[in-house]
């Protein structure tokens, strides 16, 4: 693999963890009543945040919808300034869409590489 087809898959834990964050939101921002009971604490914290604090909660979502994207905006850039190929780059922008800073980590350590 050449340096212009730079791409890493970001940690299981990251993505589990902000995959699960994801669901969790978005879960408690339309359908809270539907959170299951077995998550326990967070699964109860994410049923009342979407019940008595929809506007709260609402806002979070928009909130992470717009950091995602601007993520994923910057690691675009980053692909396009670092060179790599189309096909790396829609990886990196994806995967930055969906799991933000875990992955952007990633690709600004190639930075680092490059300077």
């Amino acid at each position: 693999m050449s340096r212009k087809d730079y791409f890493r898959t970001a940690s299981p834990f990251w993505t589990g963890l902000i995959g699960f964050g994801l669901v969790l939101l978005t879960m408690a921002t339309f359908v809270p009543d539907k959170i299951p009971w077995y998550l326990g604490k967070v699964g109860s914290l994410g049923r009342y945040m979407g019940t008595e604090k929809p506007q709260i909660t609402w806002y979070m979502f928009l909130g992470t919808i717009a950091i995602h994207v601007a993520e994923a905006i910057y690691a675009y850039m980053l692909c396009r300034r670092f060179g790599l190929t189309s096909s790396a780059t829609k990886k990196w922008t994806f995967q930055t869409f969906l799991f933000g800073v875990a992955s952007l980590s990633l690709l600004r350590k190639f930075k680092q590489q490059t300077d």
